[in-house]
């Protein structure tokens, strides 16, 4: 008997990933060169308040020397390596979804940030990004007088 892999939702997953290729191509953020990074892409969340924005990344199974963060010309850039186990070549695996390899994200924020108050923390295989917005780029009430 021989086990095949079927991922239901795949074809949708690949198109998926395809529109983002292209959306990213076109307005110059995302992944870079997927062929050479491998098929882990990390899930994220990204919030806006007024006072800053806030990046949740989900990187289960790395630790924060795995990450390197940086900011450059209003960009966010996180990249890493997700590695196999070393015996995993030797296992008989009947089902295997696990995806692994080089992942590297850029985010453009359509703010000025503080960039010596940017803040990264890691716990749970979460990856938190605080950036706060500079004074000028928050929004500022201004009060109208009805007569």
């Amino acid at each position: 008997m021989v086990f095949m892999r079927r991922v239901p939702g795949r074809n949708i997953l690949n198109i998926k990933n395809e529109i983002d290729r292209i959306y990213d191509e076109v307005f110059g953020e995302g992944r870079e060169n997927e062929e050479s990074l491998g098929r882990f892409i990390p899930a994220v969340n990204i919030e806006e308040t007024d006072q800053d924005f806030l990046l949740t990344m989900e990187l289960p199974g790395l630790e924060k020397q795995d990450v390197k963060i940086t900011f450059q010309d209003g960009k966010l850039h996180i990249s890493g390596d997700k590695q196999e186990d070393d015996d995993m070549n030797k296992r008989n695996f009947l089902k295997y979804e696990r995806d692994f390899g080089k992942f590297h994200r850029v985010f453009a924020f359509p703010a000025d940030i503080k960039l010596d108050q940017i803040e990264a923390s890691m716990e749970k295989g979460l990856l938190q990004v605080r950036l706060p917005k500079a004074e000028e780029a928050k929004p500022e009430e201004i009060k109208i007088n009805v007569k």
